[in-house]
């Protein structure tokens, strides 16, 4: 978790394959892995999700990173993985950071005011980044931010 990127962890509320579901969304499994990581990216948007290992009897969970230069459009795709997986596995979403949470779904949607509150967080975050490291607006990895940061200053 760093200063570039929104942190999440979904926590599954009952078994649920996490990586069907991301599979089902049209995310990509980047080959050279050493981990479980999914990226659910567009020109608009970039999303890594990482499958966490399972200690016994614990729920399935993911790791949910955004980087805060992606373009605000960047918020359908988020409530709408985070509206999936809690109406395939229940379970929460917790911002790492402001500690928001969504807690369910109904109707296969997220509670409005929860989602405002943790939006609202997301953009907060973006604001200070923005006034540290500029305006840099690009669908691009949390790993990537930086590079792209120092390249930019040569």
């Amino acid at each position: 978790m760093g200063v570039e990127s929104a942190n999440y962890w979904y926590v599954a509320g009952e078994e649920v394959a996490i990586e069907a579901i991301l599979r089902e969304l049209g995310a990509e499994q980047p080959v050279d892995q050493r981990v479980v990581e999914y990226v659910l990216r567009d020109e608009d948007h970039w999303i890594d999700v990482q499958i966490q290992d399972r200690l016994p009897a614990s729920p399935p969970s993911a790791w949910i990173r955004i980087a805060l230069t992606n373009p605000l459009s960047v918020e359908s795709r988020l409530r709408g993985l985070a509206e999936t997986l809690l109406h395939q596995g229940g379970g929460t979403v917790v911002d790492m950071d402001s500690r928001r949470r969504l807690s369910g779904v109904t109707g296969g949607k997220v509670n409005d005011a929860e989602w405002s509150e943790l939006w609202s967080a997301y953009l907060g975050k973006r604001s200070v980044f923005r006034q540290y490291y500029g305006t840099l607006e690009a669908a691009i990895s949390g790993a990537a931010v930086f590079a792209t940061l120092r390249d930019q200053k040569r």
